[in-house]
């Protein structure tokens, strides 16, 4: 990998929730990020670009559901280093040292558990076969279409020594804008590929069999309750549309997140009617009108399982949005 532009390198910390500063937490993709619980709120998102490849780093405390699509021009390649419980990731159950192959353009359906770390890399796939090619001898077994899973000999170890030096070092203004930061780069693309070239022999699992059909039921399910989200939840009706069994459906949500269908889905109305409440006009939003537009007409429930999840009611969301403008207002009038 030949690398002729500086390197670039931004670290960020987010404490507030809103959906908005994540969505594009990989690069050249959107991921529409969904809270699951309540708690501490801290996530740190590191990025580096290098040339047309890029690496992405996110340092999640608290539980997520994603649902997004890569980039449609380049492979990418993701692991999850530290985690407390084995994440879900297009079918797959995934634990520590696991490296996903996501084609391009291929959509992601994601749920961490609270403080994982994940790691991911976007390079040309005739790049990376290059690569292979050079440090192994043969072409790495890519996925043409969709997902797949390699499981990692040293659990990723290796991989995750050459990220952790090279981020400690890419944080030097110093070494970011000198040649050094382009070698530090290439090293992350390199032990990625020898990693997958010398994964174990039930590496390379692709999106097929039961994985296959928990992804495509999940989807359904998933996609059903989005688009229900301004009505009550009805079992019934969401097992008419999946072609599932409610006892299926039931034990599905449970192993993917450890949750009921009828309480994701209220926890899919409380993420939509805080992006709501973040994204209307300060002056005329009214919390009434909304909760109600989502489906909640028992208001002082709404407010309390809002508050539980956010932390906050949903009135102090509009008050701090309108606090900020206030501030925002009297910077602009002084510079």
């Amino acid at each position: 990998m030949l690398i002729t532009e500086q390197c670039s390198f931004v670290d960020r910390r987010i404490e507030t929730f809103d959906p908005e500063t994540l969505l594009e937490v990989i690069r050249d993709g959107r991921f529409d990020h969904r809270l699951l619980e309540g708690g501490s709120f801290e996530i740190r998102h590191r990025r580096v670009v290098f040339g047309n490849s890029s690496f992405d780093r996110g340092d999640y405390s608290p539980a997520f559901a994603v649902n997004g699509q890569f980039s449609e021009h380049q492979v990418c390649l993701g692991f999850t280093p530290r985690i407390e419980k084995p994440a879900w990731c297009n079918g797959f159950n995934i634990g520590k040292g696991e490296i996903m192959c996501f084609a391009e353009g291929t959509e992601l359906q994601f749920r961490n558990a609270p403080n994982t770390t994940w790691q991911v890399i976007l390079v040309d796939r005739k790049e990376l076969q290059e690569i292979a090619m050079i440090l192994t001898g043969r072409h790495l077994e890519l996925p043409e279409k969709g997902t797949a899973d390699f499981r990692a000999r040293d659990g990723a170890r290796s991989v995750s020594s050459t990220i952790e030096l090279a981020l400690t070092d890419l944080n030097n203004p110093e070494t970011l804008a000198s040649p050094a930061a382009n070698s530090l780069c290439e090293e992350i693309v390199n032990e990625f590929v020898r990693t997958i070239a010398d994964t174990d022999d039930l590496s390379g699992r692709n999106l097929t069999g039961f994985a296959g059909y928990r992804y495509g039921a999940m989807r359904r399910a998933e996609e059903y309750l989005r688009e229900h989200m301004d009505r009550p939840f009805s079992s019934r009706a969401l097992c008419q549309a999946t072609h599932m069994s409610e006892r299926s459906i039931e034990m599905l949500f449970k192993e993917v997140y450890g949750i009921s269908p009828r309480t994701w889905s209220q926890l899919a109305r409380l993420n939509a009617a805080r992006q709501e409440l973040l994204r209307s006009d300060v002056r005329i939003v009214s919390v009434t009108a909304v909760a109600t537009r989502w489906g909640f007409y028992h208001f002082g429930r709404f407010s309390a399982a809002y508050r539980r999840l956010f932390g906050e009611v949903p009135s102090a969301t509009i008050l701090n949005r309108r606090r900020r403008a206030v501030v925002q207002g009297a910077v602009l009038l002084g510079g």
